[in-house]
């Protein structure tokens, strides 16, 4: 039983971590260069951002925000993937996937 859970966590919990961490590191540098390139703008000036307009100055904290969980969740798949936790690798899943659904929805 212990050698098809080591497989099972070999050829399907480790290759969706990997997949994992790389869509949220993906996603996390789009934030970084967001949050880069909000730095130049004005801080006063106002404008429209995913439908609401807000000042420049609150994008780029929500930006950071975001660019943080992503950076943080990409950070926990690979650790899980590092450490080979089975419990840790389920968890570092269901963050993952929390955070893009974060995104989506």
């Amino acid at each position: 039983m212990k050698k098809e859970v080591d497989r099972l966590y070999q050829h399907a919990i480790i290759p969706v971590l990997l997949g994992l961490a790389s869509i949220t590191l993906v996603v996390a540098l789009y934030f970084c260069s967001e949050w880069l390139v909000s730095s130049g703008i004005p801080h006063d000036a106002s404008f429209y951002a995913y439908g609401d307009e807000v000042s420049s100055q609150a994008y780029r904290a929500k930006v950071g925000q975001l660019m943080a969980l992503f950076f943080l969740a990409a950070a926990i798949c690979i650790a899980a993937v590092i450490v080979q936790r089975r419990l840790m690798g389920l968890v570092a899943i269901v963050l993952g996937v929390c955070s893009i659904l974060y995104i989506v929805l």
